[in-house]
């Protein structure tokens, strides 16, 4: 728990959480059955015209500049180049945001992820057991360090070999009084944790010529006396005036350090090192500051665990960060299968095509496989959106675009909690299999999502007084204001109606008008959030087996009915609990609700915003995890699970012979194939209005009021629905 000078933290401030994994990967029967060219008997084409407004400011990012030591960069709104106010959303972007919702509600693979190798280095207590017990060893008191030393050397072909070495270490106020210039003694007397190893040799090469080999006399191993701990190491005596050659080796400035290092005594052989901890090593420091430092040098002072013919990871530092026994890709197979309901499914990392088969959001967007025959063009095709109104620019303040990153394994990796935000326990779960005995294989917490927010509370974060001085890495934002509108087109093509409808769910949340998608930048600080309303009366919709290609309205009835049809397609699926009660959707439909942040909050504590960096350990010691959307929000979003009504196909057996006789002949009339899209529209309205017989019409309404209590029809507020709730008179 934190200490008496430090900050008490409630709960985790993020402005991202978390869909869970689904551990049912579906893949649709008829994928492999998609063509452009072969139409599907029941296919439908759609030209479907929608309008899209911005709730809170826009920034589809077009024209950029890169900060500076003197300014920060800039972002402004993506344009055409035939004028300064010409401003649109690119189809891409608009694809992103779409396939991103269908991967999720679809039930589709978790693909799009860099498998790449994460690290920690982590002093706190919870993190002892798989960082400081590695790193070090406790003799009786005495800290010794397993970490050892050497020179990382690449070949001509790449081909990477270590060679052993000895270190010692220099205090640094022994560097320091090794010259008497003014600026080498104002340099060394003004470290501080900004201080990075390159600063370090810069300042080093300038006082000596760039000559790194000092004389020194290397003492015995021991015991070094620390004001809160004894270290055992060999400590560097008669520097500059010893008999031993050694290299300075400088590391980072990192909290109340005082020492550096000396190289000495190399061995005579290399050996080579093993591919896969070069690779980890090169994916941990590719982009840091000492590896820009280190990477065209003909020799690399590194630390390493394990031996110089087989270490089994290696660092810049001696506390380096370690990699963690599994990848992002791993943590993802810990979900499927083995723990699937259907054990058939595939991992959700395996390529689509033929043999692997495709995911919803594969067959309608596209997809590229290992071979030539597994790529898929997509079938639905999304024009850009261009701008209606007139919209301005909004120059925000300064901010930083930052955050944990997947390492930071309170969030991103699954944990047992109690009360929201505490961990039940007092070990993580980390992308370390954990002891025999405990907990299963580390598995990830899901697709990454930015909840949505009440319009107010939509701005950029502040610096604090710490940033504001780092222009480097500082950003200014240029949204259009909010309010703008723009018109767009989506053309399909021979999409199945399960499709049609996935598509057309995705677009408007199944009817739900309340929620809002978000788009562009600024995602963190609540930019983006758009609502998509579909022009019904352009919009055109085409049946496969249509005469002479006749193309009808996509209205609100048809709609509504394609949509079930996706629905119930879903709920059909082996999915624990259904589909529509799915941690999965409650959780996508919560994060798109503006006033579910609101119950957030309230309920967790947790705001939606990045934390200064220096709570993320302060998260760790005080056993806090991020809280399960859905669940903290539940009761404030309400039910949004509930959809449109799923009934059967054929209108039979609604509880009254004249709606068994009258929904069959709306839905082949109207084209409507699954009866719940007649109960809940106007033209069953329209057809009870005229039913003459005064008692027979007061029966079917209490059916059809029945009909509507049971699957909530009466609470949603739809064009389609409420024009039939005013004829109902309800």
């Amino acid at each position: 728990m934190p200490n008496g000078n430090e900050p008490v933290l409630q709960a985790i401030d993020s402005p991202y959480n978390f869909v869970p994994l689904h551990e049912h990967v579906h893949l649709p029967e008829w994928g492999k059955s998609v063509s452009h060219d072969v139409p599907f008997s029941d296919g439908l084409s759609a030209e479907i015209h929608y309008t899209l407004t911005a709730e809170t400011p826009l920034l589809v990012g077009g024209q950029q500049t890169s900060a500076s030591e003197n300014a920060p960069g800039q972002v402004h709104p993506f344009r055409f180049s035939t004028g300064e106010t010409s401003y649109a959303i690119p189809g891409s972007s608009l694809k992103g945001m779409l396939r991103a919702v269908m991967e999720i509600a679809g039930f589709g693979r978790m693909r799009f992820v860099d498998d790449r190798a994460l690290s920690v280095r982590d002093l706190t207590n919870p993190a002892k057991s798989f960082y400081r017990d590695h790193m070090t060893e406790n003799k009786r008191g005495v800290i010794e360090p397993n970490v050892r030393s050497g020179w990382l050397q690449f070949d001509a072909d790449g081909t990477a070999k270590l060679m052993q070495c000895e270190y010692s270490r220099v205090e640094q106020s022994v560097v320091k009084e090794f010259s008497d210039d003014a600026e080498w003694t104002t340099f060394w007397n003004g470290l501080n944790s900004d201080t990075t190893a390159r600063k370090k040799y810069q300042e080093w090469d300038r006082s000596f010529d760039g000559i790194r080999e000092v004389f020194f006399d290397p003492e015995p191993v021991k015991v070094h006396r620390h004001s809160r701990v004894s270290l055992r190491y060999s400590k560097a005596r008669a520097f500059g005036t010893g008999s031993t050659i050694g290299t300075i080796v400088f590391t980072g400035q990192v909290g109340q350090k005082h020492m550096e290092f000396l190289f000495h005594s190399s061995a005579e052989e290399c050996f080579p090192v093993e591919e896969t901890v070069l690779r980890q090593f090169l994916q941990i420091h590719e982009s840091s500051d000492e590896w820009a430092f280190w990477r065209h040098q003909d020799y690399i002072p590194v630390f390493y665990l394990g031996s110089a013919e087989n270490p089994v990871s290696m660092g810049l530092a001696q506390m380096y960060r370690l990699p963690y026994q599994h990848t992002i890709g791993e943590t993802i197979d810990h979900s499927s299968p083995g723990e699937t309901i259907d054990h058939s499914s595939p991992k959700h990392r395996e390529e689509p095509g033929v043999a692997n088969g495709y995911d919803l959001a594969d067959l309608l967007f596209g997809a590229v496989g290992d071979g030539e025959q597994d790529n898929l063009k997509g079938r639905v095709s999304i024009e850009t959106a261009t701008l209606m109104n007139s919209a301005n620019k909004v120059e925000q303040d300064p901010t930083i675009l930052n955050g944990p990153k997947p390492s930071f394994y309170p969030n991103y990796i699954v944990q047992s909690t109690e009360e929201f935000v505490q961990l039940k326990g007092s070990t993580y779960q980390t992308y370390v299999t954990p002891k025999e005995g405990e907990n299963s294989n580390p598995r990830i917490r899901g697709f990454k999502r930015y909840p949505v927010r009440p319009v107010d509370d939509a701005s950029v974060q502040p610096l604090n007084e710490d940033q504001k001085g780092k222009l480097s890495v500082q950003v200014k934002l240029f949204p259009l204001q909010e309010g703008a509108t723009f018109s767009g087109r989506i053309v399909c093509h021979n999409l199945r109606p399960e499709e049609l409808g996935a598509l057309l769910w995705v677009l408007t949340w199944g009817g739900r008008d309340r929620l809002r998608h978000n788009l562009g930048m600024g995602k963190p600080f609540g930019f983006g959030q758009i609502n998509l309303v579909i022009d019904h009366e352009q919009s055109r919709l085409t049946s496969n087996d249509a005469v002479d290609g006749a193309a009808s309205t996509l209205d609100e009835d048809v709609m509504a009915a394609l949509q079930s049809t996706f629905v119930d397609y879903m709920n059909e699926q082996p999915i624990r609990g259904g589909w529509l009660e799915s941690p999965q959707i409650r959780n996508l439909l919560a994060m798109a609700d503006p006033q579910a942040s609101i119950a957030y909050t309230e309920n967790t504590g947790s705001r939606l915003r990045h934390m200064p960096l220096g709570h993320y350990n302060l998260a760790k010691k005080s056993r806090l995890v991020l809280a399960d959307y859905a669940e903290a929000t539940s009761a404030a979003s309400g039910d949004l699970s509930a959809s449109q009504p799923t009934e059967n196909t054929s209108g039979a057996g609604l509880g009254h012979a004249w709606l068994d006789r009258t929904v069959p002949e709306l839905q082949k009339q109207h084209n409507i194939r699954i009866a719940s899209g007649v109960i809940q529209g106007k033209p069953l309205a329209d057809k009870w209005s005229k039913i003459e017989d005064a008692e027979l019409k007061q029966e079917v309404k209490q059916v059809i009021h029945e009909l509507w209590t049971k699957h909530d029809l009466h609470e949603q507020s739809s064009r389609g629905i409420k024009r039939a709730r005013e004829i109902y008179g309800w």
